[in-house]
């Protein structure tokens, strides 16, 4: 099997230190990965940010479930959205 290219996502804390990696073969998108990072690594995690590739229901429920904070922009679909983003400060 040849391997051409490698998917890595990084869980990096507030001074830039890796505290959690997940690697894959696979063509995974964010959202299927990120709850796997956040698993293995909640005892670490206070808030999570993350771009509008981590807008995930279940990625958010996963999160309130481990007493996380969430901060994540929404895809914008609705108008809702839209106005969740502009609350946070956030450039849509």
């Amino acid at each position: 099997m040849k391997l051409s290219s490698l998917k890595t996502s990084l869980l990096v804390d507030a001074s830039g230190g890796i505290v959690g990696i997940h690697v894959t073969a696979t063509r995974k998108h964010d959202t299927r990965m990120a709850p796997t990072v956040v698993r293995r690594n909640s005892r670490y995690i206070d808030v999570l940010l993350g771009d509008k590739g981590c807008d995930d229901k279940k990625l958010r429920e996963l999160c309130l479930k481990k007493n996380i904070e969430s901060v994540i922009k929404y895809k914008e679909f609705i108008e809702e959205h839209k106005k969740l983003n502009q609350a946070t400060g956030e450039e849509t």
